[in-house]
């Protein structure tokens, strides 16, 4: 007996009152001792006339074993895996060689690496949980790129080897930081700090702290994770806390690591006026490196004369409003004051002590900052008038000591402390009752002269920096460079938005400190490949959200029992993918043993 398969499109229309129904159906005819036996394999319904002569064309070239590219979604054989986001991470994952940041495992089924590697990628990919990835593995083609049987791939793995991802953190750090060195070899040698919280959802760990989450408010587990970054938003270094410690006592900790574990000495720490201290200024030289920071709003003073200033915020303001661009611009300074802009102006104050001041404004900040006090003002003089309200039809007596603890919290709320000043005055409130009820009424008003003293501020920084090497007379860094690193700060910022709202690090979903740390690690490695991804896609620019939608939109594969399809004829009518993967050297199918049909 033998036997051989065809596929074909089956015209399954049908007229019913006179009226025709064109319907269609992939059939398979088999050849059984000269028998012809035909089946329909799958129903596809109406198609226009071109479409069912594309079928015809793709089924054509599907029995002569050609390649070919499938149209409809919907069309399965033996089953759908996702193929092309998980292809286009692990090509990435190799290219990259992340597998040398864990330990070889040549006895181990599935090894560290390969767990790593699937976290990672299920963290970029959005699966509901860490360990809801077990579910989300089965479903791609991952298995089959990795080389392992996903059974072996399961909760009580995952939990073995996080425990092995976080001893994996010093080569992690090693790596990335080699990375980004040679990355940015002979440019200005800059890494960002800063801190973040993250917090569990009811779960007990040693690690976490009740506290305030800078975005959500109070929260009984919270944790700390501090952050080292290079000039691109590319992390290097981090390191987990629990939530009670503060960030400015843990950064002499990571620069030690940076400088003297690492031997990366001579470069530049930035970070906000949170982490300047004389210590820490005297740890990072220690460690021959430098350092650009802020004063905080209280030290100001000590460095330049606020009320002087006053006169010159008003001259930078009227040049900042100018509606000529040419105006703004003008190179001739203001009192001292240049600008490349026209709202961001810088000063430099020289050499004072130990260290070099540079005075800034932006007038952009000046009027937020005004408008936030304004707003402040205003939601406080509400509040009152409706505690007030309250107090007017109080149907209790009211306890006067409650109602000033009340008042406080909402002026330190609105950072009103100093600004808006209040008195009690009991009052009775008569009802239908024989006595009178005891209640208040609250008097406030604006101190203005406070107003105007923090209002003095708005807008107006002072940077601080070690940088104080001259060459001809003149400082090798200059002051617009200095207040320009400082304003690139903001990418380790951005950093922590997409680790929250992009890999979604918040909430943790395990206890053990260990295996928080070795989480953070994983999201950490993610959004180092996001990061390489965006600044490789910037050539033709392409947001990274963009690239992930047509990634997601051309990644399912259908397995049949045909030759296999390359993933590039799959991209061919998505020509910005195609060169998005030139561009990140994804550029040859690993998996062209494979057969299956790729569905666009």
């Amino acid at each position: 007996m033998s036997a051989s398969k065809k596929l074909h499109l089956k015209d399954c229309s049908f007229t019913r009152r006179g009226v025709r129904y064109p319907y269609y159906g992939i059939a398979e005819s088999t050849f059984v001792d000269g028998k012809n036996q035909k089946k329909i394999i799958k129903y596809l319904g109406a198609l226009t006339p071109m479409q069912a002569e594309s079928y015809r064309n793709m089924l054509n070239g599907i029995n002569e074993g050609k390649e070919g590219i499938i149209d409809i979604e919907d069309l399965e054989f033996e089953g759908r895996k996702d193929f092309l986001n998980v292809f286009v991470l692990h090509s990435l994952w190799e290219q990259l060689q992340l597998n040398k940041m864990f330990p070889v495992s040549p006895t181990k089924e599935v090894t560290t690496a390969q767990v790593a590697e699937i976290l990672t990628i299920a963290k970029l990919l959005k699966p509901a949980s860490n360990i809801k990835t077990v579910d989300w593995f089965n479903q791609t083609f991952l298995p089959n790129l990795l080389q392992i049987d996903e059974t072996k791939y399961n909760r009580m793995k995952i939990f073995n080897e996080l425990s092995l991802i976080n001893l994996s953190q010093s080569s992690i750090e090693e790596h990335l930081l080699r990375f980004s060195r040679k990355a940015t070899k002979g440019e200005f040698e800059i890494y960002f700090v800063d801190g973040t919280t993250t917090y569990f959802e009811g779960i007990e760990c040693p690690l976490g702290r009740a506290g305030k989450d800078k975005t959500n408010g109070y929260k009984t587990h919270m944790i700390l994770i501090l952050l080292v970054t290079d000039k691109n938003g590319s992390p290097c270094v981090w390191d987990v806390f629990n939530g009670s410690e503060r960030e400015i006592s843990k950064f002499k900790d990571i620069a030690q690591r940076i400088c003297r574990d690492y031997g990366v000495t001579n470069i530049t720490f930035c970070f906000d006026r949170g982490f300047a201290s004389s210590k820490n200024f005297n740890a990072i030289e220690g460690f021959l490196s430098h350092f650009i920071s802020g004063l905080d709003k209280d030290q100001i003073a000590n460095v330049i004369d606020i009320e002087s200033f006053q006169i010159i915020k008003n001259k930078l303001l009227e040049r900042s409003q100018a509606k000529d661009n040419a105006e703004k611009k003008v190179r001739m300074p203001i009192e001292g004051f240049y600008t490349a802009d026209g709202y961001r102006f810088y000063k430099e104050l020289g050499v004072k002590g130990d260290y070099r001041h540079i005075a800034g404004f932006n007038s952009e900040i000046h009027e937020a900052e005004l408008r936030k006090r304004e707003a402040m003002q205003l939601n406080v003089f509400l509040e009152i008038d409706k505690l007030n309200t309250e107090l007017a039809c109080a149907k209790k007596d009211r306890d006067l000591d409650v109602i000033a603890k009340r008042i406080e919290q909402i002026l330190v709320d609105n950072q009103m402390q100093k600004i808006i000043k209040y008195t009690l005055v009991p009052t009775a409130v008569t009802t239908k009752k024989t006595h009178a009820i005891q209640s208040c009424k609250i008097k406030y008003s604006v101190e203005q002269e406070q107003w105007r003293k923090a209002c003095l501020l708005d807008g107006l920084f002072i940077y601080i920096t070690d940088h104080t090497e001259k060459k001809e007379g003149h400082f090798e860094l200059t002051a617009y460079d200095i207040t320009n690193h400082y304003k690139n700060k903001y990418v380790i910022e951005q950093d922590f938005r997409d680790l929250k709202n992009v890999i979604n690090i918040r909430p943790l979903y395990v206890r053990l400190p260990e295996h928080v740390k070795a989480l953070v690690n994983i999201s950490i490695i993610a959004q180092f490949i996001n990061i390489h991804i965006g600044q490789k896609l910037k050539q033709i620019e392409m947001p990274i959200g963009e690239f992930y939608c047509l990634l997601n939109k051309s990644s399912s594969v259908a397995f049949m029992r045909t030759p296999a399809r390359t993933f590039k004829k799959l991209i061919r009518t998505e020509p910005r993918l195609i060169k998005a993967l030139d561009i990140l050297g994804v550029t040859t199918s690993t998996v062209s043993r494979a057969k299956m049909a790729i569905l666009g």
